[in-house]
């Protein structure tokens, strides 16, 4: 093998780039653009509805708190008025 042969079998194997686009590529590089836009945008939209219904559950959840603190109050004072009402009671009976 000449000098000029091994040469040119070792251009041939370095890379290099052609100064032309390749318009499938092109295609393919828009159409996955084109996806993660749409992707983003779709992610967008959920994590908006994620945080609406995350915000209605917290006030839900505080509703039945305070629900849940008044009926709790309300059954402390009953049991005090049937606490008295059965001391009363004791009382009579002596």
């Amino acid at each position: 093998m000449s000098n000029a042969h091994l040469a040119e079998d070792w251009q041939a194997k370095q890379w290099h780039l052609k100064k032309e686009i390749n318009v499938g590529h092109l295609l393919t590089t828009l159409m996955i653009a084109a996806g993660l836009l749409s992707w983003g945008m779709t992610m967008d939209a959920r994590m908006t509805r994620v945080e609406v219904q995350q915000t209605h559950t917290a006030k839900t959840l505080e509703q039945i708190r305070e629900t849940q603190r008044l009926e709790r109050a309300e059954l402390i004072q009953e049991i005090r008025l049937m606490r008295d009402d059965l001391l009363r009671l004791a009382e009579r009976n002596r």
